[in-house]
């Protein structure tokens, strides 16, 4: 489902009646400018995606290396004999990596996860739109992009987020792989 923004544009004086030519305003290169960064937090996305996805694939190899080497049954009969420091260091590590795990796939799953993304309504693009003088015109689409704009960064921020605690987990997960394996 997509957010629907629809802006108004306040009419000054110069717009009114004695509005400069547009070839003489910066109004034109603002459009490309927001256009530009709208492209550019959309490929932002994409790579979060991509780079998410990439890191699964990644994890689901380890997962076939960790379910053979590292089992849940060897931890907990650790539990079972006289337990040494090197033991106790074993059962964290080893309870590390599978807690890694969940934390790295959880926040991996909600960099991919599909988000609400506000998207410029065309289908508010009218007669009476079509009508207006082009400077308004083009100043509601300008603050229209503005606002997707500035929702699609919060989005990619939080992605960001998300996507660097998921690798901070994976680098988790393979020191305490290499400590259990090693112990």
């Amino acid at each position: 489902m997509k957010k629907k923004i629809c802006i108004k544009v306040k009419q000054t004086e110069n717009s009114k009646n004695n509005s400069p030519k547009i070839e003489e305003m910066p109004i034109l290169e603002y459009l490309e400018v927001v256009k530009s960064e709208y492209n550019n937090e959309r490929q932002k996305k994409g790579s979060f995606e991509s780079r998410a996805g990439i890191s699964f694939a990644f994890i689901g190899t380890l997962c076939v290396f960790l379910l053979d080497e590292i089992k849940i049954s060897d931890i907990i009969k650790i539990f079972n004999i006289p337990m040494t420091f090197i033991d106790l260091l074993k059962i964290t590590s080893g309870l590390l990596v599978y807690i890694s795990l969940l934390i790295s796939m959880f926040y991996l799953i909600k960099t991919i996860r599909t988000s609400q993304h506000s998207n410029f309504e065309t289908n508010r693009i009218d007669e009476v739109l079509l009508a207006e003088n082009r400077t308004d015109g083009i100043a509601k689409i300008i603050f229209t992009y503005r606002d997707v704009i500035k929702q699609h960064r919060e989005s990619n921020e939080k992605r960001a987020k998300y996507y660097q605690i998921s690798l901070y987990s994976i680098a988790a997960m393979l020191i305490s792989i290499i400590f259990y394996i090693n112990i």
